[in-house]
């Protein structure tokens, strides 16, 4: 939500803009916090290391076992599965096999510790420079697209959404949503077309190939 919001507003940065993405910022968490469900997760918070000082993260991980907090089983989930690709650090254990490799069978929900444990280093590495070639690819995009373009203003709308998707991964499975790969990588396809050239029928033909 966050990186949407600056990236909304980035283009026409001004201190109006700004106080505006600061107060739909804290209007959404507002909204959020005053739900049933909302001030639950918000209270869970205090029981875990990020707002309660008390706890440390070994604390948390006994606590995980049976105060049902999703952060604490995180952390618990997270520690278990980076103690074990200590022992295959360079290469990992292979694609697919982070459910082989937890005690629970249970998905890493950190798709960082995922690549790590399956990958190792070369894999992290390689999944960085993966969302890295992306990002670059819609810079040079929007750049290259005439100011106030449809092709711009696709290529700003999926910059934030590609920013977002990384923040996610901290804490969940994204890179098992394959809907939302499915639907991007045609978006990102559609964005990488030469919009100028003339619409053609041979040109219609070659863009549904």
């Amino acid at each position: 939500l966050a990186a949407f919001i600056v990236f909304l507003i980035a283009p026409r940065l001004s201190l109006l803009n700004l106080i505006a993405g600061i107060v739909l910022f804290a209007l959404i968490i507002g909204l959020f916090g005053s739900t049933e469900f909302g001030q639950e997760r918000l209270g869970s918070i205090a029981q875990t290391p990020l707002g309660n000082p008390d706890i440390d993260i070994w604390k948390a991980i006994l606590l995980s076992q049976g105060d049902g907090n999703s952060f604490n089983w995180r952390l618990a989930q997270w520690t278990y599965l980076l103690e074990q690709w200590k022992h295959f650090p360079i290469l990992g254990y292979g694609l697919g096999t982070n459910k082989l490799i937890s005690s629970n069978g249970l998905e890493p929900h950190n798709d960082y510790v995922r690549a790590l444990v399956e990958g190792g280093i070369v894999g992290l590495l390689t999944f960085f420079t993966f969302f890295g070639i992306q990002i670059v690819r819609l810079v040079q995009l929007i750049r290259s697209a005439p100011s106030g373009s449809q092709q711009r203003t696709l290529c700003s709308t999926l910059l934030p959404i590609l920013l977002a998707i990384p923040v996610g991964m901290f804490t969940d499975n994204i890179w098992t949503h394959t809907t939302l790969f499915f639907y991007w990588w045609t978006l990102l396809a559609v964005a990488g077309w030469n919009w100028d050239q003339p619409n053609t029928e041979q040109n219609t033909i070659d863009k549904t190939i």
